[in-house]
């Protein structure tokens, strides 16, 4: 500890991890990790065109519940019934 000022203490180290974002160059299509606060810049070719890479995990989602007349067998819900979750895949879905 510092002898002018006993709170702070300057022994300790941070582990606070940096998170990165990854982006791709729109000029040479490179890969660039970017920490918050840095410029935005490829760290190959200088240009500042950057696209957020996109995530390879599928997201879906689930529709609203009044197409549920479409659905065969099935009842609109009324207020205060506890919905379940419906999977519905459409004939056009299942001829890919």
């Amino acid at each position: 500890m510092s002898s002018q000022n006993p709170s702070v203490d300057t022994t300790a180290t941070s582990a606070v991890p940096v998170q990165t974002i990854t982006y791709i160059c729109g000029e040479c299509r490179a890969e660039s990790q970017i920490k918050p606060r840095e410029n935005i810049r490829c760290h190959d070719c200088g240009h500042r065109v950057l696209y957020k890479k996109r995530s390879e995990i599928l997201s879906v989602f689930e529709g609203s519940y009044r197409y549920a007349d479409r659905v065969p067998n099935t009842t609109l819900p009324r207020f205060g019934d506890v919905l379940e979750p419906v999977l519905y895949i459409p004939s056009i879905m299942t001829n890919l």
